[in-house]
């Protein structure tokens, strides 16, 4: 009997079968885990574009000439289209305090990013805040 097993040729099915549920496994399992990273990736990206919009803005405002912030700045819920489709990607909130924390030469900005494909509101915001100083020169 041992002789017939040696001189065996080839294999099984279910020696195949169980190979094909291993292989299958392991494949299953790579795909999952490029699929998940690249979910996380898109993420970031959609984090990283709201942040880079956030940090554009505040550089708009920090070029406006202190007296007239308050009353160019403030925006409320504009449509952004970042990447030139003519659809709305991000909505951007702009907030001025005057001011701020009893100091009438201090102004604080505070601009908020949603994404927002299409137009609607989807995910956290990325929030960005800045103090801005009147400087008197002499």
């Amino acid at each position: 009997m041992s002789d017939f097993l040696r001189n065996e040729k080839g294999a099984s099915l279910v020696e195949v079968i169980a190979a094909v549920v291993i292989a299958t496994l392991v494949i299953v399992a790579v795909l999952g885990a490029v699929s998940q990273g690249t979910v996380l990736g898109v993420g970031v990206d959609n984090i990283y574009n709201a942040g880079l919009l956030a940090h554009k803005r505040i550089e708009e405002v920090r070029n406006i000439p202190f007296d007239e912030i308050e009353e160019t700045a403030v925006e409320t819920e504009s449509s952004i289209d970042a990447d030139g489709d003519g659809e709305t990607d991000h909505l951007r909130t702009t907030q001025i305090t005057t001011d701020y924390d009893g100091f009438a030469g201090l102004i604080k900005v505070k601009v908020t990013v949603y994404r927002a494909p299409g137009g609607v509101q989807e995910g956290g915001p990325v929030i960005m805040e800045t103090l801005v100083a009147e400087i008197e020169e002499s």
